[in-house]
């Protein structure tokens, strides 16, 4: 029971260390929006990115995750949501087509970052992308590895949104 209680608190010790180091980091860059409350997980940050994007564009809001059931990884998340008239559009393509682009978009997201498309249960109707990257901490966690995971996710919701502007070329997707 003692050593178990130890081991906890050399892992919440770590990990309140790190997220002081990604918070730092993300301030420097001008990146960091604020800390989240997450279940489950030992720290949950938001950031932006880029910092600076020209009108009418918007930056993508990130998450840093670092879960308690194992604090050994960080996630990097976004959450790519589609414009109702994307939404329409898609579900009005005949379903040859609507597989054709959605399969299209998952082969070229594929060795971009991790990537899960969300669904409304009852309709499946396509609701938006959730874009992912896993960093392991072993070794410790480098500024440039933290950055580049974020540009990896920052480069697929470009790519989604060019995609996606193919079917209404009037409408900017949403965060």
């Amino acid at each position: 029971m003692a050593k178990r209680l130890k081991e906890q608190t050399k892992t919440t010790v770590a990990s309140n260390q790190l997220k002081t180091r990604i918070i730092r980091w993300l301030q420097e860059s001008g990146l960091y929006t604020g800390p989240q409350t997450q279940p489950d997980m030992n720290f949950a940050i938001l950031g932006r990115f880029p910092k600076q994007v020209p009108p009418p564009g918007q930056s993508l809001p990130f998450y840093i995750l670092n879960p308690v059931e194992d604090p050994s990884q960080i996630t990097v998340v976004a959450n790519v949501n589609l414009a109702q008239e994307h939404r329409t559009v898609l579900q009005g393509l005949d379903e040859t087509e609507r597989e054709r682009f959605v399969s299209e978009l998952k082969i070229e997201l594929l060795f971009r970052c991790q990537f899960n498309f969300r669904q409304d249960e009852r309709t499946k109707e396509y609701l938006g992308i959730q874009l992912a990257e896993t960093i392991f901490l072993d070794p410790p966690l480098t500024k440039n590895t933290l950055f580049k995971t974020v540009e990896r996710i920052f480069l697929a919701y470009i790519l989604i949104s060019l995609r996606v502007q193919e079917l209404v070329p009037s409408v900017e997707l949403s965060q």
